[in-house]
């Protein structure tokens, strides 16, 4: 799989919902901003992308990396790949105090935007 065939898979929005410290409890956009460089507004506004249009390479690899979702490592895409095939439940995420307020939209964003996408190249 390419680069491109990946990041046409995996949006900004994916990519932060999987964002968690290993079989933990998900990052926090603070701890992605701080880890990432990136300022906390940019990773919100990342993190709400159903795509990754208009975004600059540098920039997609900083946020791919602090969410673990590195396109470029092998480790990383074989969890994230291995997750997605068995139907994602993110039980992680069900388990924040934050989950309804800000995980739940994301989530429902996400599965509009799969579900959009899907149907398209079908």
């Amino acid at each position: 799989m390419t680069f491109y065939s990946k990041a046409g898979r995996y949006s900004p929005i994916l990519c932060r919902l999987l964002a968690r410290v290993r079989y933990g409890r998900p990052l926090t956009s603070q701890e992605l901003a701080d880890s990432s460089g990136l300022s906390l507004f940019q990773v919100e506004a990342l993190s709400r992308q159903t795509n990754w249009d208009g975004v600059d390479i540098e920039t997609v690899r900083r946020f791919t990396e602090s969410c673990g979702t590195d396109f470029t490592s092998r480790k990383d895409m074989r969890r994230v790949s291995d997750y997605m095939r068995k139907a994602p439940t993110f039980a992680y995420l069900k388990r924040s105090r934050n989950f309804h307020e800000y995980y739940l939209p994301l989530i429902s964003k996400w599965r509009s935007a799969y579900a959009g996408n899907t149907r398209r190249t079908s």
